[in-house]
């Protein structure tokens, strides 16, 4: 499995190089929600960068260097981690906070350029071409595997505070993906998500979440495709074009994707059924069940995984805690509201003709 794009484990890492300058500015010229979101961006991005690096990047430099990394290189990179720590329990508001920023800021770049100037022409010169761009698949899935912030509209979500948890953690995961797709780089899709092949090859999740609302105030909530983005994970935007479509822009393993979906069942109060077309095929049914007071809500979702990345999310089962984090979101979304934003009532692959209802937004 190696990159589709051509791309090797090298120009992963000037690319995320890019990135990382990128955000430094982000964070020195942002101000208050906006500079916590940048430097919160900031901090995964190097915990993951730097994990790759070990993982990845150190057992090649081995290689070309007969057994040998540069205690000043390593030494580099552990003061680099120390610093991201404390400045993450810092937070913006220190006073101290800039001078450390630019300081880090510094440094990392420095080493950065150190390891392209001499440390990755000796790879290239030294390391296979093809397990290069094998290891580029690797690479990608620390990205993939690493946790995100919550999503910024979920009303669980402090914004307050730098979301993605402690360094460590950060590390953890995008560790994980990696050694989990290293061991499967020669064996090819193995579905250890949990997901169920359909009978014609796509794979299908399944989960529900128990909102504590009435059946039809659930129901409507979910009509409303176009609010999807404020608690659905990736979602830029979803606009409704008509009674039975739906476009949408999103984020799928970090590739911007556009699709339609096809509504081809909605029966008030009971199910929503589509097929999408386009860059993300899938299908998928909501279904809606009354229990006491509250509305139990399953999705299930039948999609094709497209490309190296999306196979490995799949494998990490990344899809499935996609999945159950916007139903969970959802269920938060309309109980903190207290009621929907609006609903539609039509009945498409029935009889009854549409019901629009319209609540002010809150």
């Amino acid at each position: 499995m190696a990159a589709e794009d051509g791309r090797d484990v090298i120009d992963e890492v000037l690319k995320d190089h890019d990135e990382i300058k990128t955000l430094f500015a982000e964070v020195e010229s942002g101000t208050g929600d906006e500079k916590r979101e940048h430097f919160e961006a900031l901090v995964r991005k190097l915990a993951v960068h730097e994990t790759a690096e070990q993982e990845i990047v150190h057992p090649l430099l081995r290689q070309a260097d007969n057994g040998n990394v540069r205690d000043e290189r390593l030494s580099e990179e552990k003061e680099a981690e120390r610093e991201l720590t404390e400045l993450q329990r810092m937070g913006p508001e220190d006073p101290s906070f800039e001078m450390r920023l630019k300081k880090l800021q510094a440094d990392v770049l420095e080493h950065a350029a150190a390891e392209e100037s001499d440390e990755h022409p000796r790879i290239r010169a030294s390391v296979d071409a093809e397990r290069l761009r094998k290891l580029a698949v690797a690479f990608r899935a620390a990205e993939a595997a690493a946790p995100t912030r919550p999503h910024p509209n979920s009303p669980t979500s402090a914004i307050g505070n730098v979301a993605v948890g402690p360094i460590v953690a950060v590390m953890d995961r995008a560790r994980d993906g990696i050694r989990s797709v290293m061991r499967k780089l020669s064996d090819g899709p193995t579905g250890e998500d949990g997901a169920a092949d359909t009978d014609d090859g796509m794979h299908r999740v399944e989960c529900s979440v128990v909102v504590e609302a009435p059946l039809r105030a659930t129901y409507n909530q979910w009509t409303q495709f176009e609010d999807f983005p404020r608690f659905m994970e990736g979602v830029e935007s979803v606009i409704q074009l008509d009674d039975r479509t739906v476009h949408w822009v999103a984020e799928v393993a970090g590739v911007r994707k556009e699709w339609d979906s096809e509504i081809t069942l909605q029966t008030p109060d009971e199910e929503i059924n589509w097929l999408g077309f386009g860059d993300s095929d899938n299908r998928g049914r909501i279904v809606f069940e009354r229990t006491g007071d509250g509305t139990k809500v399953t999705m299930m979702l039948d999609y094709e995984p497209q490309g190296a990345l999306e196979q490995i999310g799949d494998k990490l089962g990344l899809v499935r805690r996609r999945a159950e984090g916007d139903m969970k979101r959802f269920k938060e979304f309309l109980e903190s509201r207290g009621r929907e934003t609006g609903g539609w009532r039509g009945d498409i692959g029935g009889d009854e003709g549409p019901d629009y209802e319209s609540l002010p937004p809150s």
